[in-house]
């Protein structure tokens, strides 16, 4: 469960920031992309219960599924105020075209 939660929460995000980094984008839109990826969505109930019935994941992987799940949506906006990006819209997103 610490292991999963390890990867969701601190994995992804860091190498979602260093893929906006590299695509040069401001860190602020970055550490926005790594703060919104540190969480498996409501999504994850339904392929771990699929996975379940077909067979495929076993009865403790669903658990551990879910409860990550739970976890790192309840965290989400936690993170979210912890790394509050200061500036305006505008200063923040000023080099992003109009078109995105």
């Amino acid at each position: 469960f610490i292991g999963l939660l390890v990867i969701i929460l601190v994995i992804r995000p860091i190498f979602a920031f260093m893929i906006v980094k590299i695509a040069k984008y401001p860190s602020s839109v970055a550490i926005t992309v790594a703060l919104a990826i540190a969480q498996i969505g409501e999504y994850s109930f339904i392929l771990a219960e699929e996975g379940n019935v077909l067979g495929v994941l076993p009865d403790n992987a669903y658990d551990i599924i879910v409860g990550s799940a739970f976890v790192t949506i309840a965290l989400n906006p936690i993170l979210f105020k912890l790394f509050r990006i200061t500036g305006s819209r505008e200063t923040r997103y000023s080099n992003i075209p109009e078109q995105l």
